[in-house]
This record gives C-alpha cells, structure tokens and sequence, in this order.
C-alpha cells in the first residue's frame, strides 16, 4: 500500500492510502510530489488544478465519501467528503 500525506493550511492533514487500481496515473502524480494548490469546492468535493496532465487510465464514473481521484478533464486532484458524483461535460 502507497500512502501520500494531504496538507490544508490552517486546517490539518491526513494520510490517504492510494490504490493500485490506476498504477501509471499514481505514478504520474508521486514523481511530482510534493505538489500545492489552491483548494476549491464543488458539491462535496474539494479539488485543485495540477500543473500537468495525466491521460485516462480506468475512468470510473462515480466515488465514494473518502475517495481521492484524478480527473482528467480538468488535470484536477480531488477528494470526496460526501454522496455528490465527479463532474462530466
């Protein structure tokens, strides 16, 4: 298992276990660590822009509360606090 540790100024961190469900795209993002962004909100979701894009590597249309994933469209990290979906054109 594959931990990376998730820092919000002011407000805490946590460790987040990272599955080997999507190796390159993980891989894409742990050679770029350590990475900031400015954290936004859509739904529940908190989210920010990377500086780089990833291609699609077993997209999977809906998360779960705890899930952290890569989206694509928007080379965005985000983390999934409720029930809301990922955002699709």
């Amino acid at each position: 298992m594959k931990f990376i540790e998730i820092v919000v100024e002011g407000k805490g961190e946590a460790l987040v276990e990272i599955s080997d469900r999507n190796p390159q795209t993980v891989r894409g993002i742990i050679e770029r660590l350590p990475l900031e962004g400015r954290a936004q909100t859509w739904q529940e979701e908190i989210y920010f822009a990377l500086p780089f894009g990833l291609t699609d590597e077993n997209p999977s249309p809906q998360a779960e509360a705890g899930d952290v994933s890569y989206w694509t469209p928007g080379s965005a990290f985000c983390i999934f606090y409720g029930s809301s979906q990922p955002y699709s054109a």
